[in-house]
């Protein structure tokens, strides 16, 4: 599995960061996680258009447990 999260803006909180590495870093079992900090520009979109998911992440959006998360990625597009 391969997951590319790309995250608006830069963390500027050291321990907040490492937690991500680490778990960037545990991910690494299950596939590849890659991480990628930039500013929106314009109408210009975040991800490219041969993205098969396009999910973006709200704190005041729906939360998922890990089971319901994977049943949820494993559904067809």
């Amino acid at each position: 599995m391969r997951i590319v999260v790309i995250q608006t803006g830069r963390l500027r909180d050291p321990h907040i960061t490492a937690v991500r590495d680490e778990f960037v870093k545990r991910f690494t079992r299950f596939g590849k996680l890659t991480v990628i900090e930039q500013e929106p520009k314009g109408d210009r979109p975040l991800w490219p258009e041969s993205s098969r998911w396009k999910v973006a992440l709200d704190e005041r959006g729906d939360q998922f447990s890990s089971v319901q998360l994977a049943e949820k990625m494993a559904q067809p597009a």
